[in-house]
């Protein structure tokens, strides 16, 4: 976070800068405060954003907070009441709480095995599928088998037919 004091007037009327008389720093630790009063505004601030946000949002969102937080602390009522401005700010890591992280881990796990069994799923699918167009495939050829073999048979007794008639034809011409 980096930040400006853009009305030092009212930095001072609100904090004690008064040097000590041995010039060894302030006489107040008011100064060394400043800092952790905007830091703590901030997580106010950025804490408020990430309320709104789904968790899983929350963890992989950190430029749109950052972007949230600058914009509700350029209207901050604090930070223009101290005359400092808020210049830039970064969020280096969003982590969650150890039970977060072990619930979120879990419900990936879950995600995973979830995708994992469907994929078993649809390939065990695909076999069966696979199979029964081979049975069918198998009885269209054992169908057709036997179509050829009754025409066949026809065909042979249509022949014997063809020549038994003659040779009672030929009996009786005789």
């Amino acid at each position: 976070m980096t930040y400006r004091v853009t009305d030092p007037q009212k930095v001072s009327s609100l904090l004690n800068f008064t040097l000590a008389p041995n010039h060894k720093g302030c006489i107040s630790d008011d100064p060394a405060k400043l800092p952790q009063r905007i830091i703590n505004l901030v997580q106010v601030l950025t804490r408020a954003q990430v309320q709104r946000l789904p968790l899983r949002s929350a963890l992989t969102s950190s430029d749109a907070i950052v972007e949230s937080v600058m914009a509700a602390a350029q209207g901050s009522e604090a930070l223009v009441a101290l005359g400092i401005q808020l210049l830039a700010f970064s969020i280096l890591g969003v982590r969650p709480t150890p039970e977060m992280a072990k619930a979120l881990e879990a419900e990936a796990r879950e995600e995973l095995q979830r995708k994992s069994d469907e994929a078993i799923y649809a390939r065990r699918n695909a076999a069966v599928e696979q199979e029964r167009k081979i049975k069918e495939n198998e009885l269209s050829t054992e169908i057709a088998v036997e179509e050829k073999k009754r025409q066949i048979r026809e065909a042979q007794m249509d022949a014997e037919i063809a020549v038994e008639e003659k040779n009672v034809r030929c009996a009786r011409c005789r």
